[in-house]
């Protein structure tokens, strides 16, 4: 079975937060209202065995959100080798299901950054932020 990210939580502001998750267990951030995030050493540890289980892509589930979708994110590596993101391009359609309009210039993808920052994009101005919940990798 591989390492998962859906049990971690990301402290980002403005994120779209899962229903069947109790945030209020969480501690409080220090930043904004809401909640802070996962221990940063248990996120770290976390994101070195899913960069070693995943070294050249990532597949993944997403749930919720009125959205069911299996994607092939495709991970990009630092050129030291240290530091990756996982990504990929998102169809117009799939965009819609995240409540996000498709730009006319741009990409629309999907990315994920250390473990617990999942962001969607259209490409050019506008994004949202979801909660690790919502991924499972496959």
């Amino acid at each position: 079975m591989k390492t998962q990210i859906n049990n971690l939580r990301s402290g980002k502001q403005n994120q779209i937060l899962n229903s069947n998750v109790d945030y209020s267990c969480l501690p409080k951030s220090s930043n904004h209202s809401g909640h802070a995030g996962s221990n940063s050493e248990e996120v770290l540890s976390v994101w070195e065995k899913i960069k070693k289980e995943n070294p050249e892509y990532m597949g993944i589930e997403i749930k919720g959100l009125r959205v069911e979708l299996e994607l092939r994110l495709t991970a990009n590596w630092s050129c030291s080798r240290k530091s990756c993101s996982y990504s990929c391009e998102l169809t117009p359609d799939q965009l819609r299901l995240f409540g996000i309009v498709a730009s006319k210039k741009g990409y629309a993808h999907i990315t994920i950054h250390d473990s617990t920052t999942i962001e969607v994009t259209n490409g050019k101005n506008s994004f949202i932020h979801i909660c690790p919940s919502f991924i499972n990798i496959k």
